[in-house]
C-alpha cells in the first residue's frame, strides 16, 4: 500500500532513456522495458512496485536511440525512500503481465517487510531489497532478460537525478529520472 500524500513527497518520472549498445538477438531491435520498486520505512511504510513500458518501444530501440519519455512513474518518493529500477527486455511478449505484477507486489511487500525490520540504515535496506527483487524477477521471468537492476537515490525533492547505467545481457542502456515536487 502506498503511503498519503505529503507535501514533502514527490512525483517520479522516467525522463528519457538511450540505448547505449542493444541485446544482440534474432528477432531486430530492443523492446525495452522498466520495472520499479518504491519502498518507503517509518511512519508511512509501504512498497509498490511499477511497470513502465510502451508499445512504441517494442522492436524499436536500436544501438544510439533515445527515448525522451516523461512517463509517470510513482506518486511518492522522498530521500528515504528506497527505489530500484530494473530494466528488462522483452522477448516475444511482455513475462511481466497484470498477474505477475501483483505478483512481483505481493513478493516485495513480504520481503520489503523483512527489509525493514532486519536493516537499520537506509543502504542496507536498499542492498538487501535489490538482492530479493532480484531473486524475485529471475523467478518469475520466462523469456524476457534482466538487462540490469540498480538503486536510484533521490538526490533532490524537484529536479534530475543521477543517471543510472543499466547493463548485462549484452546490452547496456542509460536512463534518467526526475523528481517533480508535490508543491512548489
Amino acid at each position: 500500500m502506498a503511503p498519503d500524500l505529503d507535501p514533502h513527497h514527490g512525483f517520479l518520472y522516467l525522463d528519457r532513456f538511450t540505448c547505449v549498445q542493444e541485446k544482440e538477438g534474432l528477432l531486430g531491435h530492443d523492446s525495452p522495458y522498466f520495472l520499479v520498486f518504491v519502498g518507503h520505512a517509518g511512519p508511512a511504510d509501504g512498497c509498490d512496485v511499477v511497470r513502465v513500458r510502451h508499445p512504441d518501444w517494442e522492436g524499436a530501440i536500436a544501438t544510439g536511440d533515445t527515448r525522451v519519455t516523461d512517463v509517470w512513474v510513482h506518486h511518492a518518493v522522498h530521500g528515504t525512500s528506497t527505489v530500484l529500477v530494473a530494466l528488462l527486455e522483452q522477448d516475444w511478449q511482455c513475462d511481466i503481465d497484470d498477474e505477475m505484477l501483483e505478483e512481483l507486489r505481493r513478493d516485495m511487500a513480504m520481503h520489503w517487510t523483512h527489509c525493514r525490520e532486519t536493516a537499520q540504515r537506509a543502504d542496507d535496506r536498499a542492498d538487501k531489497a535489490a538482492l530479493l527483487f532480484g531473486r524475485s524477477l529471475r523467478r518469475v521471468l520466462a523469456n524476457d532478460h534482466l538487462i540490469g537492476l540498480m538503486s536510484l537515490p533521490i538526490t533532490t525533492d524537484h529536479g534530475v537525478l543521477p543517471a543510472l547505467t543499466l547493463g548485462g545481457e549484452d546490452a547496456r542502456y542509460r536512463a534518467v529520472f526526475r523528481v517533480r515536487a508535490l508543491v512548489p
